[in-house]
């Protein structure tokens, strides 16, 4: 089953500005979504329990591999949807303490696991020694969705990095690819739900990933951005209040004299 083109939810106005995730169009287009994920999944089923004796082997991997496909993109919708639910308005961001350099290596696996045909070098170029309290949760949604990209779509034998700085009041994560960049034309578009460019129409997904990262950190009160790089590659960052954590004084107790 060949993946088309998403469109994205047209933005609205400053003045009419809300959470995407309210707008009657994207709930539509979400809705269609699944009926589509769930046609595909009932069809490639008939097909198989039906199946006589006279159709081939070949026949059958196409509808096992439909099968495979349409529920890979579902379950991934609805981890998706899920987690707009759990970052919906009213319900406080939580922050831990996490060592950060541990926790940005901790990411790296967890994106190499999931994108385990990547042939990209991802590494950790530095980060701030210490523990650091910060949002973790919208902190690992949104590096998380952008280390898969840097493993997905980049060529074979390229590099990639993420690092972690300091900035005022809180650190900024940047991961940097050596792919062939994202078009001028489709930059706008980038975080808009449901788009899709022309680089991952084959690949299983519903264009939702960066718009709901981006969701995530605005709402902890960060912001992700995207930076092309001369001559070829992406950059992206994300800042996110943070702070170091302070070590707790222990006080010795010495006996008296």
């Amino acid at each position: 089953m060949t993946a088309r083109r998403s469109l994205p939810v047209a933005p609205r106005s400053r003045a009419a500005a809300s959470p995407f995730w309210r707008d009657p169009e994207f709930i539509g287009r979400a809705v269609h979504l699944l009926k589509n994920h769930a046609t595909a999944l009932r069809s490639a089923s008939h097909l198989l329990l039906e199946a006589g004796p006279k159709v081939d082997e070949a026949a059958r991997e196409r509808w096992r591999a439909t099968l495979r496909d349409s529920g890979a993109r579902l379950v991934r919708l609805l981890d998706q949807l899920a987690q707009l639910a759990e970052g919906r308005d009213g319900v406080p961001v939580a922050t831990a303490d996490v060592p950060l350099a541990a926790w940005l290596t901790e990411q790296v696996r967890a994106a190499r696991a999931t994108e385990r045909t990547s042939r990209v070098r991802l590494t950790v170029t530095r980060a701030p020694a210490g523990a650091w309290r910060l949002p973790a949760g919208p902190a690992a949604l949104a590096l998380g969705a952008l280390l898969r990209n840097a493993l997905l779509h980049p060529p074979g034998g390229t590099r990639a990095t993420v690092s972690a700085d300091t900035r005022p009041g809180g650190l900024i994560f940047t991961v940097r690819d050596h792919g062939t960049g994202i078009p001028a034309d489709e930059q706008r578009s980038l975080f808009t739900p449901f788009f899709r460019g022309e680089a991952a129409r084959e690949r299983p997904g519903a264009g939702l990933e960066l718009a709901l990262a981006r969701a995530a950190i605005a709402r902890a009160g960060g912001r992700m951005s995207h930076h092309p790089v001369a001559p070829r590659g992406a950059r992206f960052e994300i800042y996110i209040p943070a702070s170091r954590t302070r070590k707790k004084r222990v006080r010795r107790h010495f006996p008296a004299r």
